[in-house]
Formats: C-alpha cells, sequence, structure tokens
C-alpha cells in the first residue's frame, strides 16, 4: 500500500469515527470511496521500472542467445555486464518490492562471474552457470511483468 493509499484510508476512518461520534439529530455522512488518481511522481516511478525490466528481458535473452563456443568467454562476460547494468536499473527502480529475486539474480550472476575467472574448470560449469543467470532474471522480469506499462 501506497504512502497515499494510506494517507486516504486514515482520512476516511477518521471522518467515519466523527461521524459515529457525533449527535443523534444529523444526517449520516457519506464518505467519497473513489480511489485517488496516480501522480506523475508515481506515473514516472513506474514508467521507470517498466524500462529498466525491459532492458533486463532485453539483456537476458541476449545472453540465452549467446553461442559460447563461436562467441567464447568474451561475448559472455559482454552479456554478464550488461545483465549487471540492467539489474542495478531495476533495483533503483523497484526498490524493496522484488528483492528476493533482484539477490537470486546477483547470486547467479556472481556464479557466471566465478565460471568465468575459472578458464580451468570444464566448460559445463560456464553453461550451467549461462542458464542459471537466464532462469533467474526470467524469474525476476516474470515478478515484474504485472505492473501497469501501458
Amino acid at each position: 500500500m501506497t504512502s497515499r493509499s494510506v494517507s486516504v484510508a486514515v482520512v476516511a476512518a477518521g471522518c467515519l469515527l466523527l461521524a459515529a461520534c457525533g449527535s443523534g439529530d444529523t444526517e449520516p455522512v457519506s464518505v467519497p470511496t473513489a480511489s485517488p488518481a496516480a501522480t506523475e511522481g508515481e506515473t514516472a516511478a513506474a514508467a521507470d521500472v517498466c524500462a529498466a525490466r525491459d532492458d533486463l528481458r532485453e539483456s537476458v535473452d541476449a545472453l540465452a542467445e549467446v553461442d559460447v563456443v563461436a562467441g567464447g568467454t568474451d561475448a559472455v562476460g559482454a552479456a554478464l555486464g550488461e545483465i549487471r547494468a540492467d539489474l542495478a536499473d531495476v533495483r533503483a527502480a523497484a526498490g524493496s518490492d522484488v528483492q528476493d529475486e533482484v539477490t537470486a539474480l546477483e547470486e547467479s550472476l556472481d556464479g557466471l562471474e566465478a565460471a568465468l575467472a575459472g578458464t580451468d574448470g570444464p566448460a559445463g560449469q560456464l553453461l550451467t552457470a549461462v542458464a542459471e543467470v537466464v532462469t533467474s532474471g526470467g524469474v525476476l522480469v516474470q515478478e515484474l511483468q504485472s505492473l501497469p506499462c501501458d
């Protein structure tokens, strides 16, 4: 619930309480129940989250399409950098609303970075780490999908 919604609820409750405490000689008080329209700040914030979500989706999709054999670890590293930048934008725009999903993606990115650094390890570790990033990135994007962006 936003602070504006809480404020409206408190004012409405206060009006009802005052109406209940009044004398019986007056007409009943009616409290409007219309929900407040989104402010410009709330609309801009939602637009920021939606833009960050779309950028993250594109970065995760790009990582999923990397041909590790043809592009090598440089291609994976470039995609990793893009996802980290887009994740920072999501965190800044969405705040704590999706903190668990953000943390899961960060952990997957750390695992991918470690797999990239460990060039002595089997290629399967790198592919597994890529798959984990794609999965956790998809979960975060799906969670952000519920936002009204139109």
